[in-house]
C-alpha cells in the first residue's frame, strides 16, 4: 500500500491545476488516514481488549460513518495506547515535532491534520476558496500528504503476493481482515453497512480519472465490525459536523429499516426544514399503513447521526426514539399500559436515561403535567433546553383508539413539545394536534419502479429482474405503490423463485390473515428443525426479545445465533429493530398464533423441551435484570443526585472533558460527603481525562467517606495497577470483592494487570513469572463468570482474549 500511495502522490504532484491538485490531495489524505485507522483498530483489538479509558464501540461507530476528523480522532486515541503497551516507537511525529529527511523540525502531524480539517470545514464546507488560498493550501496539503507517508509508515499495510494486507507489529505480523483496496487500488471509505448480520463497506476508488462507487464485503471476524457487548445504557454518542463545528449527539435511535431507500425527496426536504425551524414545536407525518412513515423518519434521523446531512441550523443534543406500544417489560414480567397518558409518559421518562442508568420509583409515582414539569426541570438542570432535545414518537395511532383518547394524546404531546422536547410523530391518522403536518402519499410511479428493480436485485428475484418496465409499473400500481407491499412481493419472488403472477396473487389475497398464514407456512416448510425450535421457544418467553435473550435461546438449543438470524430475515414472522450491535425483536400477532398452533402439534417430549428452554431463559433474564438494577442502584442514584452531578454526566457522555470537570467540581462542593460521587469523578479522571494522580486523590476521598464502597475500591485498584503497584492494587481488589464485586471481576483485573506488567518488563524471569500468574488468574476468571452478572459477556470475552494473548506471549518469549 505504501508503494501505491507513493505512486499516487507522485502523480498528483504533476497536476498543474492547483484547485484540482488540492482536491486530489484531500482525497489522498482521507484514504491514507482511513486505512491507518482501520489498521490501528485491528492491531489494538487483536492485542488488547479491555481498557476502561477507551470507548471501542464509539471508535468503531466513528469509523463506520467517517468524516475527515474521525480518522484523526481514532489515531489520537489508539497511538498512545499502543505506545504504552508494546510499541513505543509507533508513529513518531504524530504527537511530537518531527524532522523529515533533510528538512527543518515541524509541528506534530496530528496538529497539522486538525488544522487541515478545520480549514476544509470552514472554506470548502461553508466558505469560498480564492486563488491565493488555493495555491497556499495545495502546497501545504502536498507536504502534509508526504508527511503522512513518513509518520504512519509502520501502520500502512503491506500487500502480500496472495492479495492479503498485513502489518508487522512487535507482536508479529497481523493480517488485516477489513478490505482496504479494490481492483489493486486504495479506496476511500464512505460508510459501513450491516444488513442481515452481514457487513459491507461502501467505498470509492482513489483514482483521479475514474472513481466508481462499490460495495466490498467485510468477512466475519473482522475487528472493525466486532462490537463489544453493551449490557446497559440506551444512549450512545454520535459525532457530526454542523455549520463547520463539531457536535456530539446522544441518541437511542434504531438503524435504518432498509439499506434501500428510494424517492421521497420533497418529504425529506420538508422534514429537514422543520428540524431547523425551532419556532415549530411538533411535526406529524401521517399516511396509510405501509407507505413508509417510520422508514422515512429513520432515514432522515440516521442520515443526521451519520453526518450525511447538511443542516443550516444547530442539531439537537439528544435524540430519543420511542415506539408507541402499550406494553412494557419489568422485572415482574410484561405489563400493559392502561391509558394513553401512561404510554406517552413512559416516552419522556426515557429521556432521563441520558444521564441516569435507572429511575427511582418516584419517577413512576409522578404523572401528567407534574411529570412533564419535573422532566423539563431535570433536563434544564443538566443544561438541556427544549430545542436541544428531539423526541420521536412512532405509530401513535396505537396509543389512542377510544373516544376521547385522541384529545388526551394531543394535550399531552402539546405539553411535552412546549416544555421538554421538539416532537416528531408518525401516525395513520391526521392527529388533532398543533404541528407541521406532512402527509405521506403512495410513492411516485418512477420511484416505485426503481424500488421494485432494486429490491429484485437485492433478493435475487429473477422474475422481477427479467420483467419489462411496463409490467413492473402495473404491478407497483396495483400494489398501491406502497413500499411495504412492494418489498413483500420482491421477497416472495426471490424466496420461491416463482412467477410474478403467482407472487402477485399471493400478496393481493383479500385477507391479511390469509396472506400471513400462507407466507408463514411457506417459510416454516423451508426451515430446519433446529431453527423451528428457536421460534417456538421465543414464542413462549414472557421477557423482551432482544439480542441477549434470543442469543440465550440459541445457545440452549445449540443453534448459531447469526445463522438463525439469517433464517429470521427470510421470513415474515416479525421485525428486528437494530441498535448498532444490539437489537430488539417483535413477533407479529398472527405469527404468535401460528407458533402456538405448532407448539400444540408437538409431542409431549418436544413440547416439554421448548417449555424448559423458555423457562430457563426467562429465569436468566429476570436474575440478570435484578443483578443489574442492584449493581447500579447505589452507584448511580447516589452519585448523580444533584443537578450539577447530572450535568457532569451529560457533559462526560458528550466527550466534553473540560465542561464535565467544571460540573464535577461544582457537584462535590454541593455534595461534599457523597462517596459515590467522588468515585464517579475519580473514574472519569482516570479513564477520560487520564489524570491518574487526581483520580487517586478522589478515590481516596471516596473511601475516607465510605470505606466499604466497592466501586471506589475497584477504582483505587485500577489506578494502582496503572502506576505499577501490583500488591497495592490486589489489596484494593480484595476489598472490592469483599464488599460486593463479583469474584470473577477481581480475578480478571488481577490477571490483566499482570499481563501488562509482564510485557512492559525488560527482565526475562520477571516476565515469565508474571505471565504464568496472569494465565492462572485469567483461567479462573473465565470459569467463574455467571450469566446473571450484568457484565458477564464483557468479562468473559476479556478473560478469554487476554488468556490467549498471555499464552501466546509466554510461548513466544520461551526460555532464554
Amino acid at each position: 500500500m505504501l508503494h501505491k500511495y507513493r505512486n499516487i502522490l507522485a502523480s498528483a504532484r504533476q497536476t498543474e491545476d492547483e484547485a484540482k491538485k488540492f482536491q486530489h490531495l484531500c482525497s489522498f489524505i482521507r484514504s491514507t488516514t482511513q486505512v491507518a485507522a482501520v489498521s490501528i483498530i485491528e492491531i489494538y483489538s487483536e492485542n488488547f481488549l479491555s481498557d476502561e479509558g477507551l470507548d471501542l464501540n464509539g471508535i468503531l461507530r466513528r469509523l463506520h460513518h467517517p468524516s475527515d476528523g474521525d480518522s484523526i480522532y481514532i489515531l489520537d486515541e489508539l497511538i498512545p495506547r499502543l505506545r504504552s503497551y508494546f510499541w513505543p516507537s509507533l508513529a513518531t511525529g504524530w504527537f511530537e515535532s518531527y524532522k523529515l529527511k533533510g528538512g527543518e523540525p515541524e509541528q506534530a502531524l496530528s496538529r497539522d491534520l486538525q488544522q487541515w480539517v478545520a480549514f476544509r470545514n470552514d472554506r470548502l464546507g461553508h466558505g469560498v476558496m480564492d486563488e491565493q488560498l488555493t495555491q497556499e493550501w495545495s502546497s501545504r496539503t502536498e507536504h502534509l500528504a508526504n508527511k503522512i507517508l513518513h509518520v504512519l509508515e509502520d501502520i500502512l499495510p503491506k500487500k502480500l503476493d496472495d492479495g492479503s494486507a498485513s502489518v508487522q507489529t512487535p507482536a508479529g505480523r497481523l493480517t488485516l481482515l477489513t478490505p482496504i483496496d479494490a481492483e489493486k487500488q486504495p479506496i476511500v471509505i464512505r460508510n459501513f453497512r450491516n444488513k442481515r448480520g452481514l457487513w459491507s463497506i461502501e467505498a470509492q476508488l482513489l483514482n483521479w480519472e475514474k472513481s466508481p462507487s462499490m460495495r466490498l464485503d467485510v468477512p466475519d471476524g473482522a475487528r472493525t465490525v466486532t462490537f463489544l457487548p453493551e449490557p446497559h445504557g440506551k444512549f450512545h454518542s454520535r459525532n457530526i459536523t454542523a455549520n463547520g463545528k463539531k457536535n456530539t449527539i446522544l441518541a437511542n435511535v434504531p438503524t435504518r429499516q432498509s439499506s434501500i431507500f428510494e424517492g421521497r425527496r420533497e418529504e425529506q426536504d420538508e422534514l429537514l426544514d422543520w428540524l431547523v425551524d425551532c419556532e415549530s414545536r411538533a411535526c406529524l407525518i401521517y399516511g396509510d399503513g405501509g407507505v413508509g412513515k417510520t422508514t422515512l423518519v429513520l432515514e432522515i434521523v440516521n442520515n443526521l447521526l451519520d453526518d450525511e446531512t447538511e443542516l443550516s441550523g444547530s442539531p439537537p443534543t439528544v435524540v430519543s426514539y420511542y415506539s408507541a406500544k402499550l406494553t412494557k417489560w419489568t422485572t415482574s414480567g410484561i405489563i400493559h399500559f392502561k391509558s394513553i397518558s401512561t404510554a406517552v409518559e413512559d416516552s419522556i421518562r426515557e429521556l432521563l436515561l441520558v444521564f441516569e442508568d435507572s429511575l427511582s420509583k418516584t419517577w413512576y409515582q409522578t404523572q401528567g403535567r407534574a411529570l412533564v414539569d419535573r422532566v423539563a426541570t431535570n433536563l434544564r438542570d443538566a443544561g438541556l433546553e427544549r430545542d436541544d432535545v428531539l423526541l420521536v414518537l412512532d405509530n401513535t395511532e396505537t396509543m389512542a383508539r377510544k373516544l376521547g383518547e385522541e384529545e388526551d394524546l394531543a394535550k399531552l404531546v402539546a405539553q411535552i413539545s412546549r416544555k421538554v422536547a421538539r416532537v416528531i410523530m408518525t401516525s395513520r391518522r391526521r392527529e388533532k394536534i398543533e404541528a407541521r403536518q406532512i402527509e405521506l402519499l403512495p410513492m411516485k410511479e418512477i420511484d416505485a419502479l426503481r424500488l421494485l428493480r432494486r429490491l429484485g436485485e437485492e433478493y435475487s428475484a429473477d422474475a422481477i429482474i427479467q420483467a419489462g418496465d411496463a409490467r413492473l409499473r402495473k404491478i407497483a400500481k396495483n400494489l398501491g405503490r406502497k413500499p411495504l407491499l412492494i418489498d413483500v412481493m420482491a421477497r416472495h419472488v426471490g424466496a420461491t423463485k416463482g412467477s410474478l403472477d403467482d407472487a402477485y396473487a399471493t400478496v393481493m389475497q383479500e385477507s391479511t390473515e390469509g396472506l400471513s398464514e400462507f407466507l408463514y407456512e411457506d417459510a416454516w416448510m423451508r426451515m430446519t428443525e433446529s431453527h423451528r425450535s428457536v421460534f417456538l421457544s421465543i414464542t413462549c418467553l414472557d421477557v423482551p426479545l432482544n439480542s441477549r435473550t434470543v442469543g440465550w435461546v440459541c445457545r440452549e438449543l445449540e443453534v448459531p445465533h447469526t445463522e438463525w438470524l439469517n433464517s429470521f430475515y427470510e421470513t415474515y414472522f416479525g421485525q428486528i429493530t437494530e441498535y448498532g450491535s444490539d437489537y430488539q425483536m417483535e413477533i407479529e400477532g398472527f405469527a404468535v398464533d401460528f407458533f402456538k398452533i405448532k407448539i400444540e402439534e408437538l409431542g409431549g417430549r418436544e413440547k416439554s423441551k421448548i417449555k424448559d428452554v423458555a423457562n430457563k431463559v426467562e429465569n436468566l433474564a429476570l436474575r440478570s435484570e435484578k443483578a443489574h438494577r442492584e449493581y447500579i442502584k447505589d452507584r448511580v442514584d447516589e452519585a448523580f443526585r444533584t443537578p450539577s452531578a447530572r450535568a457532569a454526566k451529560v457533559a462526560g457522555a458528550r466527550g466534553d472533558i473540560e465542561e464535565a470537570i467544571e460540573w464535577y467540581e461544582e457537584a462535590i462542593k454541593e455534595d461534599p460527603h457523597n462517596s459515590y460521587l467522588h468515585d464517579r469523578y475519580a473514574w472519569f479522571m482516570m479513564v477520560k481525562a487520564r489524570n491518574i494522580d487526581k483520580a487517586i486523590k478522589l478515590a481516596e476521598r471516596a473511601l475516607a467517606i465510605e470505606p466499604k464502597n466497592a466501586d471506589a475500591n475497584l477504582t483505587m485498584a485500577l489506578a494502582s495497577y496503572r502506576k505499577g503497584y501490583l500488591s497495592q492494587g490486589d489489596n484494593y481488589i480484595s476489598q472490592a470483592v469483599k464488599n460486593g464485586k463479583p469474584e470473577n471481576l477481581g480475578l480478571l483485573r488481577m490477571g490483566i494487570a499482570r499481563f501488562h506488567e509482564a510485557i512492559s518488563s525488560d527482565l526475562h524471569e520477571t516476565r515469565k513469572r508474571l505471565l504464568k500468574d496472569s494465565i492462572i488468574l485469567l483461567r479462573n476468571a473465565a470459569t467463574k463468570t455467571a450469566d446473571t452478572d450484568p457484565f458477564a459477556e464483557i468479562n468473559l470475552r476479556d478473560a478469554e482474549k487476554y488468556l490467549r494473548r498471555a499464552i501466546t506471549e509466554d510461548k513466544k518469549r520461551g526460555p532464554q
